[in-house]
């Protein structure tokens, strides 16, 4: 449990001053690499004063979660990354110019780094996040894995330790994960984080009619969401190419070119 473990504080040099961040630990969780009794803990990062610190939207997130709680919202994310070498080419590609064969999701000459998923994915387990998933990608050397399904804060805190865990686990490869949503040229596959969402009353007997009414609302700050939903290269990515949809609004039962959608058992 966090409150054994006493807050810390970590000191960063910006503009030529010492600069204290405080560290409020908030979960704990099994440390895959030194194995218990040792942990690792995820921290909340704030100013001296207490303010969060540049960067963390935990507590906005709190006070979110907090009102909505009474709805009882699920939420599972999917994580898509590619992995790259320290020089930035695509782990296994000749150069970033001249894909492999990508003909199937099996074989030395279309898969690349399936050991790394597959230990990442077994470090996650052991560390006690609920990862829940871990498949190939489009692209060869880009991969997946599920995180969820979470309540509230608990996702997010799970997403982040399950990041740590990958840059931990990449360091034995040799190889750098990357999370930018366009890691190539235009024309090339890009790395989404998709999220999964439902409510007690979506899951229940004829939720579907409130997930439209979710889709609709949604539907109506649009604009507003996209601002702050990646970078400007998430915007490239969103094209509506390569299986991902465009960034305009368009629910349906179908996934291909769609931003919100559901299965057509729903």
């Amino acid at each position: 449990m966090t409150h054994n473990v006493p807050p810390w504080f970590g000191t960063n040099f910006l503009n030529g001053t010492t600069h204290e961040i405080q560290l409020n630990p908030v979960r704990m969780f099994r440390d895959p690499f030194s194995l218990d009794p040792n942990k690792l803990v995820l921290c909340d990062c704030r100013e001296m004063n207490g303010t969060p610190a540049p960067g963390n939207r935990r507590v906005e997130c709190e006070e979110a979660m907090e009102a909505a709680k009474d709805q009882k919202p699920w939420f599972g994310f999917e994580q898509e990354f590619v992995l790259q070498t320290l020089e930035g080419r695509l782990f296994g590609w000749p150069d970033n110019e001249t894909p492999p064969s990508a003909s199937s999701q099996v074989g030395l000459q279309s898969v690349f780094g399936r050991d790394v998923s597959l230990s990442h994915y077994s470090a996650c387990l052991y560390a006690g996040v609920k990862v829940a998933g871990a498949v190939g990608e489009a692209m060869p050397a880009q991969w997946e894995y599920q995180v969820g399904p979470c309540e509230g804060l608990e996702l997010g805190d799970h997403v982040w330790m399950s990041r740590y865990i990958l840059h931990r686990v990449c360091e034995d490869f040799g190889v750098i994960p990357s999370f930018e949503p366009k890691p190539l040229e235009e024309h090339r596959w890009g790395s989404g984080g998709h999220m999964n969402f439902s409510t007690e009353s979506m899951r229940a007997e004829g939720g579907i009619q409130h997930i439209h009414a979710a889709i609709e609302r949604l539907a109506q700050r649009h604009s507003e969401h996209m601002e702050v939903y990646g970078s400007e290269q998430n915007r490239l990515r969103l094209n509506g190419r390569l299986c991902t949809r465009t960034t305009t609004t368009s629910p349906g039962p179908c996934p291909t070119g769609r931003e919100a959608f559901g299965s057509r058992d729903t």
